[in-house]
């Protein structure tokens, strides 16, 4: 659907694990099938995939296709799905705009909440294995310290945000409103957003001392 050519993007480290989470919204489907495609085609395999509503139907996509396939089926599953939203034309638009910020406040909220609830645990994990360095020989061969050893491991964590911004109007229908226009619209954000993401080989390295929770968010840019 879109042009392939692009710079190449850094490689991961060695030891890292590649993890895909497609969060839910309906026609957002698409968007995330465009990023994708632009994942595929610089071999970015994931090694775990999680969903949850339109994104686990991509994950399933995903996890059950060679990767070769991959993006076709993902343009054929939601070919499918085409239909026109004349249910707007009967909304009012001032309260289509209040439930849209509505809807995109929540899930904002939901997003910052779980990011902080991960960098929380990330340092409380790192805290914990600090602890057990500094503990007497004799307390390290405790069952209590070697279950704490076993789960507070050290590690790095990249997270990359892609979040579809809509450009100009947007109803609440949003979600739902899967006709070729706006597949094809949602897909090339997705598609773009990614290629603009790639371009900050940071992304992909390893921060620092191997330790720090980075959080990255370069889609709303402008090329």
């Amino acid at each position: 659907m879109t042009d392939n050519s692009s710079p190449a993007p850094a490689r991961t480290p060695a030891k890292a694990q590649r993890v895909l989470v497609l969060q839910g919204g309906g026609a957002l489907g698409s968007y995330q099938a465009g990023a994708y495609q632009v994942l595929c085609h610089h071999d970015f395999e994931p090694e775990w995939i999680a969903g949850i509503s339109i994104g686990a139907i991509n994950a399933a996509i995903i996890a059950g296709n060679a990767p070769e396939r991959r993006v076709d089926k993902a343009a054929r599953v939601l070919g499918r799905t085409q239909r026109p939203c004349h249910g707007l034309l009967r909304r009012r638009r001032r309260m289509a705009e209040v439930t849209t910020r509505q809807k995109e406040i929540q899930y904002s909220s939901r997003t910052r909440a779980f990011t902080n609830f991960v960098k929380k645990l990330h340092k409380v994990e790192n805290s914990v294995a600090a602890l057990l360095e500094q503990l007497p020989e004799e307390f390290k061969r405790s069952e209590e310290a070697k279950f704490l050893a076993s789960i507070a491991t050290r590690h790095a964590y990249n997270l990359v945000h892609l979040i579809y911004r809509p450009r100009g109007y947007k109803g609440d229908s949003k979600d739902y409103e899967f006709s070729r226009l706006s597949i094809a619209e949602h897909w090339r954000s997705g598609y773009y957003d990614t290629m603009r993401t790639l371009r900050h080989p940071e992304v992909l390295e390893r921060a620092g001392n191997g330790e720090e929770f980075t959080i990255f968010d370069f889609a709303g840019e402008g090329d």
